[in-house]
């Protein structure tokens, strides 16, 4: 205390040190932190110019209005695609069950005049693969998915009878969804993510965009018709896909070289009535000639071609819900 009251200024001095030891001590520490949180913040500027720099297409304005551009065409494609697939789709049309019975009696009796009127032979109590419902209504949620389904076998059927088949042998259909009173549920689509990484609680599920209604159908046809009505098929203005296609061929084994034993005996028969009318028109010297050449000549027989095939076939009529794009 002695020596402090003997030098005032020296503990002045030293005091006035000290104070400004820990100022600029607060003051070194205070620009440090200052130094850290602008570096940083300095840094996540430079990834995030960098980031944008590589994105592709970079964002400028140039590139906007090009992307502007490509989304306007992808709109029009869509648009375009929307309308022609709507083109092939059967509409689901509301009916009642009673009003559906009718419907199904009108078409079975309208293919049955048009089988008669093209020679085509169609199996006893032929119903287009409805017989449940010729005396009993379907349900009410089954009505309008039949009707659809209905309209699609009577485009297959009109394309058999159009090319003029020999016959058509069965017409089966498993039953729909609607029948039995339940629907096709849709997949769940995986829970979709925001920018943060968290699951988007207002995603709406996922439908199915692709329904498709299977039918079966056996029908008997020499060949060009069975090309004529599958092509025809396929051809449709409905989407029809051939899922499974069996054909059987009349002929199992392979034609004979050799002239079967009847056709000879005809060949020879019909040699010796010749012979025998040339010798009673023109003396024995003529009947030689015309025995050569009626030996010499027989008849053409076709080998190939003459078959009949029994084509069994599974059709699908798809149904494409066309979704609205994503903006």
């Amino acid at each position: 205390m002695n020596w402090v009251q003997k030098n005032p200024f020296l503990t002045g001095y030293l005091a006035v040190t000290v104070i400004g030891a820990g100022a600029l001590g607060y003051l070194l520490f205070s620009a440090h932190s200052n130094y850290t949180q602008v570096s940083e913040n300095y840094d996540a500027q430079v990834a995030r110019l960098q980031q944008l720099q590589n994105r592709t297409p970079f964002p400028s304005a140039e590139n906007n209005a090009a992307y502007e551009k490509l989304t306007k065409e992808y709109q029009a494609k869509f648009e375009e695609l929307q309308a022609d697939v709507a083109k092939m789709q059967l509409p689901l049309e509301q009916i009642s069950p009673q009003a559906f019975q009718d419907r199904l009696r009108a078409v079975v009796s309208e293919v049955e005049q048009k089988a008669e009127q093209n020679g085509v032979t169609l199996p006893d109590g032929f119903y287009m693969g409805f017989d449940k419902y010729q005396a009993t209504p379907p349900s009410d949620q089954a009505a309008a998915p039949l009707l659809r389904q209905l309209g699609g076998i009577k485009k297959v059927v009109d394309a058999l009878l159009d090319v003029k088949v020999s016959s058509i042998v069965s017409i089966s259909r498993p039953p729909l969804p609607e029948e039995s009173g339940t629907t096709s549920e849709p997949t769940p689509e995986p829970a979709r993510r925001n920018t943060a990484g968290r699951r988007d609680a207002g995603a709406a599920p996922a439908t199915d965009v692709v329904k498709s209604s299977s039918f079966d159908i056996v029908f008997e046809a020499d060949q060009p018709r069975t090309r004529q009505a599958l092509n025809s098929i396929v051809g449709s203005d409905t989407l029809f896909v051939i899922r499974n296609l069996t054909i059987t061929n009349s002929a199992q084994e392979g034609p004979s070289r050799v002239a079967p034993a009847e056709e000879q005996q005809s060949t020879q028969s019909a040699s010796a009535a010749d012979a025998a009318l040339a010798a009673l028109l023109g003396g024995g010297g003529e009947t030689t000639d015309a025995a050569a050449t009626s030996s010499e000549a027989p008849p053409m027989r076709m080998l190939v071609g003459n078959e009949t095939l029994t084509v069994a076939t599974r059709i699908e009529m798809v149904t494409i819900t066309t979704p609205e794009p994503k903006q």
